[in-house]
């Protein structure tokens, strides 16, 4: 059985479909490069979404930007993938990866 991806502005009837358009979008920046507005809301309703931590929080504090960087070293310790990084506005940074909130979707 498949799991579909439901956010609020995009679906996918499969998580394979939605891993494949989001490791597209960060495939398209390269470290340090803010990501386009389109982009961005996409992937802070995926945070929003299907995180699993108080990062939910998100929309009280706001959002300066979302970009593409380096994973920190506490997940890849030769620092040579890459991640989704969001910038609050007060200041704190939060990274993540979108598998991570892709396993955390339950089965139907």
């Amino acid at each position: 059985m498949t799991t579909p991806v439901d956010l609020p502005s995009k679906q996918w009837k499969t998580k394979t479909q939605a891993r494949t358009d989001f490791q597209a979008i960060l495939n398209a920046y390269k470290d340090g490069e803010t990501l386009s507005e389109t982009d961005s809301k996409l992937v802070i309703e995926l945070i929003q979404t299907y995180y699993h931590t108080p990062v939910n929080k998100l929309g009280n504090n706001g959002v300066n930007r979302v970009y593409r960087d380096l994973a920190p070293e506490d997940v890849d310790p030769t620092r040579s993938t890459s991640c989704f990084w969001i910038e609050q506005a007060d200041g704190t940074i939060v990274n993540f990866g979108a598998d991570k909130c892709l396993n955390n979707i339950p089965k139907p």
